[in-house]
């Protein structure tokens, strides 16, 4: 599996589910991240990833399939 990450991952990882949207909200640190998002896109339901960093709000990257 590859993926593609615009902008720098670490905080909150959440997959979005592609048709009813409850994201789903693992924790991963900085360490952790590679295997969160494989994880996250080892469902079929997940159509793209978004990453904060540790502060609500702030949006870091979108992780898409490749």
């Amino acid at each position: 599996m590859t993926y593609r990450v615009s902008g720098r991952v670490s905080g909150r990882i959440s997959g979005l589910p592609m048709a009813d949207f409850a994201p789903l909200f693992p924790l991963a640190a900085a360490s952790e991240a590679d295997d969160a998002i494989r994880a996250l896109f080892e469902r079929d339901d997940v159509a793209y990833i978004h990453a904060h960093n540790a502060a609500p709000g702030c949006f870091a990257a979108r992780i898409d399939r490749n």
